[in-house]
């Protein structure tokens, strides 16, 4: 809790709970468990040929789904030439790929979002360098928005109906990296701009020795 004290502009010291992210790992004993600098998400880079490492992270966190748009259901499209159906199918990888490109244009380094990424996109991803995550629980991306200083975008349209991403939207962090905790990889952001943060990594016994010890355990009879 130390790790995360804030001081308000009133001089009150507060402890925010929250900005502590707390994950469990199997193995070893319970004593190894550690305290991680950052805030630690339980997900992986997108694609192997992403960078595992990003210095000076500017980060958008999107709450989209970087895949093919694909038209809603009910919308029917008449074609008289069957070459039509082909520049619709070229039109919907074009929409995504355009907003992909748009976030990568205002400096985004590091973009997060709660949904899919298909592999046009991740082609994308890594040409530019950047580091994208996939699925990350939209508590996670909550809270790294309000470390960062990110804003959480569902959608790039503005009131003029045009798709713009505003550089003014992405957070900040000295690092976003991927570490292996245990068995298991997960993203770190340390360093975060606007509010610290800390992470807990729980370390114990798999779910199998606990229900043995469960199982043996037997209840004294009067």
């Amino acid at each position: 809790m130390l790790a995360v004290k804030t001081v308000n502009a009133k001089g009150e010291v507060k402890y925010p709970v929250k900005a502590v992210n707390i994950l469990k790992s199997h193995g070893k004993s319970a004593t190894e468990s550690i305290l991680v600098p950052g805030y630690a998400i339980n997900c992986t880079i997108a694609s192997q040929g992403m960078k595992t490492r990003i210095q000076n992270a500017k980060i958008a966190c999107l709450d989209m789904n970087l895949q093919k748009t694909r038209m809603a259901l009910g919308v029917h499209i008449q074609i008289d030439d069957p070459e039509q159906l082909e520049q619709i199918r070229d039109q919907e990888s074009k929409i995504t790929l355009d907003r992909v490109k748009k976030v990568l244009a205002s400096g985004a380094n590091v973009v997060l979002t709660t949904k899919g990424i298909d592999d046009l996109c991740l082609k994308l991803f890594v040409e530019a360098g950047a580091m994208a995550v996939r699925r990350v629980k939209r508590e996670d991306m909550r809270r790294v928005a309000r470390a960062t200083g990110a804003t959480m975008i569902s959608t790039l349209s503005n009131l003029e109906g045009e798709e713009v991403f505003e550089a003014s939207s992405l957070g900040a962090a000295e690092e976003v990296v991927q570490e292996r905790i245990g068995d298991d990889e997960c993203i770190l952001v340390k360093g975060t701009k606007a509010h610290t943060s800390a992470s807990i990594i729980l370390r114990g016994s798999n779910g199998n020795s606990q229900s043995r010890i469960i199982t043996n355990y037997r209840i004294p009879t009067r």
